[in-house]
């Protein structure tokens, strides 16, 4: 990364002047961001607005949703209750709750550990209106998961007797003076907080979170989550052992995709791993630490380096957020990483994005024309699996059943032995009333992976109905 006053100023010029113009190309209405340099913040600035119906600008104070940089926040704090020895990282977890958090006695090898590197075996999150399960031996391999935070979370709320955002202001946030960070619902945050939107720019009303999910719920800005990132930086609040341990690689990532619960590895990459909370990444002689977010209209991304001493702070308000990331870490640490390309979201001038315009502007049938057309004349490869499920999915969350449904039959078409399109199409029938198409597709789902057990759990529920 940088490391000179002067380009630094340079640095400074080139953002200001480049990222409006990728903020308009990708459709976000506001970011905040926050560099630091020799360990302390360097530069910040505001840009565009808080929420695109009213135009109130976004500023130093405004609030954003952190979404999933909420874990490394908890984590940290956590293991300075193991330096406390209230903790142990390998005990298990199950011994701090009164009864049996899942109906299955591999909860048992369930640890502190086992939850801040992402190996429970717990979905991201339990599908509505089903139990818990634990998918695989934890410590198999890594499967991202909310719910393997929210089962620690109930662990430390028992040990501490405190609401566990009580908890985290007294652990994290004032000792490193984050004034202006919660996991809960203040009143005050109605006039502070900016608005997110979805992916055609439009604003989405807000989840006020009542009850803190450590996973998820954090409202920060940029300049206090900066503060949190000084601190891991200089190793502040932990003893010696715990600082060195949250950066040391505990499993390999996947090289090619996160890692589902039903999805078997295909290659452990070299240079990317998950520590205590955080993802890393060793690349060019540099360990660096990162961590995204994505509350669905809120996106965000933050890389750090202990070895160099800066770091970057990125919140947006935007589902289009993390297609401009990619290109901003460029401009600061002048390179790509190769955390942000394992992350796999559109960019912002990519083809898929560019049918996610089309869908809005034109709607499906005619962007699957158009993408065909582009494939003849430009040799444009066709989209892939993941790419057209991720789109379907976004369609359905900006609640356009419609598109999505014919998003979803075009990737059965273009990958008639996928089980994940197959996934795909059934949630988006059930939402738009054909039930019984839905339970086809799960029967085809599980005959394309019989192993995909919850795909069993969905289809077992649903028939039930």
């Amino acid at each position: 990364m940088l490391e000179t006053r002067v380009i630094t100023q340079q640095l400074a010029r080139e953002m200001e002047e480049q990222i409006p113009k990728l903020m308009v190309a990708a459709r976000v209405p506001g970011i905040s961001i926050a560099l630091i340099h020799e360990s302390k913040t360097s530069w910040h600035r505001a840009f565009g607005v808080a929420n695109a119906a009213t135009h109130e600008p976004v500023t130093d104070n405004t609030l954003f949703e952190a979404a999933s940089l909420s874990k490394p926040v908890f984590a940290y704090a956590v293991l300075k209750m193991v330096d406390r020895g209230v903790l142990n990282l390998d005990s298990p977890l199950s011994d701090f709750l009164p009864e049996p958090y899942v109906n299955d006695e591999r909860i048992r090898q369930i640890t502190v550990r086992i939850v801040l590197d992402h190996t429970t075996g717990f979905p991201n999150w339990r599908p509505k209106g089903q139990p818990l399960k634990i998918h695989f031996s934890p410590g198999e391999k890594f499967s991202y998961s909310g719910e393997g935070y929210v089962y620690l979370q109930k662990a430390v709320e028992q040990i501490t007797g405190e609401q566990v955002d009580e908890f985290l202001r007294e652990t994290v946030f004032n000792p490193l003076g984050m004034s202006a960070s919660s996991y809960v619902w203040p009143k005050h945050y109605g006039q502070l907080s900016s608005t997110g939107h979805n992916l055609a720019g439009a604003p989405v009303e807000k989840k006020k979170w009542v009850h803190a999910n450590v996973a998820s719920s954090l409202h920060t800005t940029a300049l206090d989550y900066a503060k949190f990132i000084v601190a891991v930086i200089n190793g502040i609040g932990l003893q010696p052992k715990s600082n060195r341990d949250m950066m040391i690689p505990q499993v390999n990532l996947d090289e090619e995709r996160e890692t589902d619960i039903d999805e078997h590895v295909t290659r452990l990459s070299s240079v990317l791993s998950w520590g205590l909370g955080w993802g890393l990444e060793n690349f060019d002689q540099t360990q660096y630490f990162w961590h995204w977010g994505n509350n669905r209209t809120f996106r965000s991304f933050v890389i750090a380096s202990r070895d160099t001493h800066t770091g970057m702070v990125i919140l947006t308000n935007s589902a289009n957020g993390l297609s401009i990331v990619d290109e901003i870490t460029r401009i600061v640490t002048g390179r790509k990483h190769p955390a942000i390309s394992w992350l796999s979201y559109d960019q912002y001038d990519s083809a898929g994005m560019k049918f996610i315009s089309s869908v809005l502007r034109d709607g499906a049938d005619n962007a699957m024309r158009e993408y065909y057309t582009a494939i003849r004349k430009s040799n444009t490869p066709l989209p892939l699996e993941k790419d057209v499920n991720r789109w379907s999915r976004e369609f359905l969350e900006m609640e356009k059943v419609e598109e999505a449904l014919k998003i979803s039959q075009w990737n059965t078409m273009l990958y008639p032995k996928s089980w994940k399109a197959y996934n795909r199409i059934a949630e988006a029938y059930l939402i738009h009333g054909d039930r019984q198409l839905a339970i086809q597709s799960l029967n085809k789902s599980l005959e394309l992976n019989p192993n995909n057990f919850s795909t069993l759990d969905q289809l077992r529920a649903l028939k039930k109905l």
